[in-house]
């Protein structure tokens, strides 16, 4: 799914129409390679990308639904647009690998969790544990826009104290409560983050026990969580939701052979769940699914062309950002909207210098 290998993607991070229960399922496919007209009203909210590259420098920034007010929020931000504006700011998580903090088992330097004011003026560091390797950087708030203990959470290992193995058992999702002041700055966490629940299969990667997720969205209920699963060896990728009180795990789509199935996002309706595909044969899409495996159907798609990356719901839940690979040469990634019918895909980010890639809509 374009350049950005999983494995090597470090800080990241519908044709359906219908209410689940068995009724009407209406579906639409857009090309994402030129707008396709309609899709009704702008919707509300704020789109929250960045530009540049995700895993070196990148400015993050922020823009009206339909591409107008474009504005630019903290340098180097690289990291989850905030779910919450807290005391009237926007905050911005991000991992960075500390180059002069080395360990037996990261002497390139281990990473940590920063958040970062949206002015740039205020930057946080969240957690310091030499055991442990947030590897992936798939941080979030949980969906909770009012709360002022918003959880920070994020997929992580810890490793024993020789550096030489993980602890078995321990590769999952973390979470910690943020710390505001009465300005409503972050200031901290509460504590160490710690052990939420694991994202599924563990295999050997000389010697090493790792867990097999990259990317993870939670249910707006803080239930469960939907993560997608790299895969080694004769299994495809697919995706999983996992109850957080349990741990138990149920696969919801199985990717094609020689495909993959990425970058799930919970809608905050909780109805569907958002991600992007590929079929092994050259045809990329972005799908939607509900959260109990029934009503797939692809919102948008491209075949032997554009990549589609990201998908991001509306806060309405009836809409979808995500960017995509717009030109091969020279290379050039744009941020999209498309309604989840599959209509009015739109090309917002035309006007940008350098490569655009979604993180969230707020």
């Amino acid at each position: 799914m374009e350049t950005r290998n999983k494995l090597s993607r470090v800080g990241w991070c519908v044709a359906l129409v219908a209410t689940l229960g068995g009724l009407t399922i209406s579906v639409g496919v857009a090309s994402a390679g030129k707008p396709s007209g309609g899709g009704g009203a702008v919707p509300a909210g704020t789109i929250y990308y960045v530009l540049g590259s995700p895993s070196v420098d990148a400015s993050a920034r922020g823009m009206n639904p339909d591409g107008t007010n474009k504005t630019q929020f903290a340098n180097r931000t690289r990291g989850t647009a905030s779910r919450l504006t807290h005391g009237g700011k926007r905050w911005f998580l991000h991992h960075e690998r500390l180059t002069a903090e080395p360990t037996n088992w990261a002497p390139a330097g281990r990473v940590e969790i920063f958040a970062v004011r949206e002015d740039g003026a205020v930057r946080v560091r969240l957690t310091n544990d030499p055991a442990m390797d947030y590897f992936h950087g798939s941080f979030d708030w949980a969906p909770d826009e009012s709360a002022s203990d918003v959880l920070v959470n994020g997929l992580a290992r810890r490793w024993s104290a020789d550096g030489a193995t993980v602890v078995p058992g321990s590769s999952g999702v973390y979470g910690a409560r943020l710390r505001f002041d009465e300005a409503g700055n972050v200031i901290g966490l509460d504590a160490q983050p710690a052990f939420l629940v694991a994202v599924g299969v563990t295999y050997a990667y000389y010697g090493q026990e790792l867990a097999d997720a990259d990317i993870y969205s939670w249910s707006p209920d803080l239930t469960r969580i939907v993560a997608d699963h790299l895969s080694f060896g004769t299994a495809s990728p697919d995706l999983r939701v996992i109850d957080v009180s349990t741990g138990v795990a149920t696969t919801l789509v199985q990717a094609a052979p020689g495909g993959s199935v990425d970058n799930p996002d919970w809608s905050p309706d909780g109805s569907r769940i958002a991600f992007e595909s590929a079929d092994g044969r050259g045809t990329e899409a972005i799908e939607v699914v509900s959260p109990t495996g029934g009503g797939r159907a692809i919102v948008t798609k491209q075949r032997s062309g554009p990549s589609l990356n990201e998908p991001k719901w509306s806060p309405d839940s009836a809409h979808l950002a995500y960017d995509s690979m717009v030109n091969t040469s020279p290379y050039a990634v744009d941020v999209w909207r498309v309604s989840a019918s599959g209509s009015g895909a739109t090309n917002l980010t035309t006007d940008t210098s350098a490569n655009a890639y979604v993180l969230a809509w707020r």
